[in-house]
């Protein structure tokens, strides 16, 4: 799981706190620090580069995504559970 954080958004503020109520690994990205990382992130996805984004990956492969105002912790963690046949 891959968070894309914007560290001059107010919205990829909010995502970011959202996400930091998570009970979950989440992997940080920002931007503004590691553009090379994501764009390569968006190259080898296919997924177009958003801030806010949140990509849970398996096997290489995005199984769901989420930007701005649709990154939250409760979303993803019904998105796991149906990822993961609980829902």
């Amino acid at each position: 799981m891959l968070l894309k954080h914007s560290n001059t958004c107010g919205v990829s503020s909010r995502a970011y706190g959202e996400m930091s109520s998570f009970e979950g690994s989440v992997g940080l990205i920002t931007v503004q620090e590691a553009r090379d990382v994501s764009n390569e992130i968006a190259l080898r996805t296919g997924v177009p580069h958003e801030t806010p984004q949140l990509l849970i990956l398996r096997n290489g492969e995005v199984v769901f995504s989420a930007s701005h105002f649709q990154v939250k912790a409760a979303t993803v963690a019904e998105a796991l559970k149906r990822l993961n046949g609980d829902g």
